[in-house]
């Protein structure tokens, strides 16, 4: 296999994190929405974080298990692309 450079590193950080943010975004989103819709605010606070934890945990080994797969450059670049667009011309 060819080693890559530090370009070709960075930008599978990027993506990488790129797929970790995704389920960590979803979850403080619903986090927030109990959080907002407890009487009790400790409660609330303990389960934003609680859930905003466990989508940050899940993100990571769903990009650790793409990483390993395809490579993360390549799963957010088929993600990204828009095929219905290229067929207009």
């Amino acid at each position: 296999m060819e080693k890559q450079s530090v370009f070709e590193t960075v930008i599978e950080w990027i993506n990488w994190i790129k797929i970790v943010l995704s389920p960590t975004i979803l979850s403080a989103i619903i986090g927030v929405a109990i959080y907002l819709s407890m009487e009790n605010k400790t409660t609330g606070i303990f389960l934003l974080v609680f859930i905003n934890a466990i989508g940050f945990g899940l993100g990571i080994l769903w990009a650790n298990k793409i990483k390993k797969k395809h490579g993360s450059t390549h799963f957010i670049s088929r993600t990204d692309a828009s095929p219905d667009i290229d067929d207009i011309r």
